[in-house]
């Protein structure tokens, strides 16, 4: 009887954040389709000087839309919550996974492309681990607002007014295609911030 290899499942029945920031000096139009906004999953990553800021997926935007919170974005952010697991409530909605490939062939990092059901905006999710996990077939998500203790650390910090960096980094390895703001006409070409996919351990903002 040949050997069984054990591969480590971390979805199981999980749920984790990513808090998603305005970049307030990105533009000053006041469409959340062509404002850039910094994102992760910890203060210490949104922080980081080495990730730059990108438009939101059309799947956040629905959601926003959705949930009534786009003026909340644009005035400071939001949390995305993501689960792999059913939630019960009419806030949350279920994606599923149409596409998956690895970003740089053959070792990773995956990326995956997620729908709403019925309908068809969608995000990007990036495995973090690398470990052979896989992304799951399917995510329930929904958005809030930042809370007080998000708010008042996003007052000190030197997100809330504004930060530029022209810089390329590996960060930009997690979007699909490049834009500008004379691309208006290509929205499908616009650099969209990816979000995580099921973290190894639970962690928290701060």
């Amino acid at each position: 009887m040949g050997r069984k290899i054990m591969v480590t499942n971390t979805i199981g029945r999980q749920s984790w954040t990513l808090t998603v920031v305005r970049d307030f000096k990105s533009s000053l139009d006041e469409e959340i389709e062509w404002e850039e906004f910094y994102y992760g999953r910890t203060s210490e990553e949104l922080e980081d000087k080495e990730r730059t800021p990108k438009h939101l997926p059309s799947g956040l935007v629905y959601l926003l839309t959705r949930a009534n919170l786009i003026s909340e974005a644009l005035e400071s952010g939001f949390v995305a919550e993501m689960s792999s697991y059913p939630k019960i409530g009419d806030d949350w909605l279920r994606f599923e996974r149409i596409a998956m490939a690895s970003i740089v062939p053959p070792f990773g990092p995956t990326v995956a492309r997620y729908v709403v059901e019925d309908g068809e905006d969608s995000i990007e999710m990036v495995e973090l681990m690398c470990r052979g996990e896989l992304l799951p077939l399917k995510l329930w998500i929904r958005v809030l607002e930042l809370d007080c203790s998000t708010m008042a650390w996003l007052i000190e910090s030197e997100l809330s007014v504004g930060r530029h960096k022209s810089q390329t980094t590996l960060d930009d390895w997690c979007e699909i295609g490049d834009v500008t703001r004379a691309a208006r006409f290509k929205p499908w070409m616009r650099k969209q911030l990816p979000l995580p996919g099921p973290p190894q351990e639970s962690y928290k903002f701060r």
